[in-house]
């Protein structure tokens, strides 16, 4: 299955920026709930036991260093090449027209004759580059930065984005091209606003006046020190009653 899924994202202080694979091999869209294992009374709202998960998705691409349509817009244009076809020659009928035939042509090559000359349009590229090298390291970059981004898939876009896990397998049968397995992971995002705190109606508590700085307290004297005795004493004899 070939798609027209691609990534796209908007780095600091820059440009949006877009990221194709020559083709899509697969892509997966993933949505799941977290349900409460615990028994749910009859009655209650049952919403309030279930709790959506973040939405995943995973593509699966290919990246040729010898693409046919310029999707990296690497600068590829349409050029004109002679193409060496080799003209078919029908085997001599043993008839005197067809030897007549074939004596014409051979005098007439030998003459300046030519076979027509066979162009074709095909894609080039003025620079050489090498396609797999440069996207693993644009989803190696996005992956280490967080980058936020949008996912677009066949049936929709998913804003919000993180790349969480890039894999590149190669083997024999890949040649000079690479196979990416992408997966993606949504992340909420929240506004935070500052607001004003509200006057209180009443007060709660008196304010606190600045009596400026304090010495230290003066030791009582001998007649404090003994008033405070007695009366402590008086205090406890009432207490007791002693008194």
């Amino acid at each position: 299955m070939a798609s027209r899924a691609y990534i796209s994202w908007i780095p600091d202080g820059g440009q949006r920026q877009v990221l194709r694979f020559d083709v899509i091999t697969n892509e997966t869209q993933e949505g799941a709930a977290d349900v409460t294992e615990h028994p749910v009374e009859q009655g209650p709202n049952v919403s309030d036991h279930v709790r959506p998960l973040l939405n995943t998705v995973s593509l699966e691409g290919y990246i040729s260093n010898e693409p046919l349509v310029d999707t990296g817009e690497r600068g590829a244009s349409l050029k004109s090449v002679d193409l060496d076809v080799k003209t078919y020659v029908a085997p001599l009928s043993p008839t005197p027209g067809a030897l007549f035939s074939a004596l014409g042509g051979a005098i007439s090559k030998l003459f300046g004759g030519s076979s027509p000359i066979v162009q074709a349009s095909v894609l080039k590229f003025d620079n050489e580059f090498d396609a797999v090298s440069d996207t693993w390291a644009i989803l190696e970059t996005l992956r280490k930065a967080g980058q936020l981004m949008t996912v677009y898939t066949t049936i929709g876009e998913y804003d919000n984005m993180i790349l969480i896990k890039n894999q590149l397998p190669r083997d024999a049968s890949s040649g000079t091209g690479g196979r990416f397995s992408l997966d993606f992971k949504q992340i909420r995002l929240v506004q935070v606003a500052l607001v004003t705190a509200p006057v209180p109606t009443e007060k709660r508590a008196v304010k606190k006046v600045d009596k400026g700085p304090q010495g230290p307290k003066p030791d009582p004297t001998p007649a404090q020190r003994k008033s405070t005795a007695k009366a402590a004493a008086q205090a406890v004899s009432a207490r007791l009653g002693l008194s």
